[in-house]
């Protein structure tokens, strides 16, 4: 399960993604049974480019969901906002 897990992992390709520095978002629960946030947070503070990181109350991609049935969602109007986002790479 861990070698299938490690080549599906985006930390396995930290350095490719940090040379060409894309502006990442990544939105998550606290309480995430599937992928907690602990996870996340070693991956994120080695990112080198434009970084963001929402952590919202719920647990696995209950914040989302709305947004996925097209309903008002803060999480989606967020990622929006992140993508109409002109970055530089200065």
């Amino acid at each position: 399960m861990l070698a299938w897990g490690r080549i599906r992992s985006p930390a396995t390709y930290l350095d490719a993604i940090n040379a060409n520095r894309p502006a990442v978002l990544m939105a998550n629960a606290w309480g995430d049974s599937i992928f907690p946030p602990n996870q996340l947070a070693d991956f994120f503070g080695r990112l080198a480019g434009p970084k963001r990181l929402e952590l919202r109350p719920g647990d696995h991609a209950i914040a989302e969901l709305t947004g996925i049935l097209g309903l008002p969602n803060d999480v989606w109007t967020s990622v929006q906002r992140w993508f109409d986002r002109e970055w530089t790479t200065t």
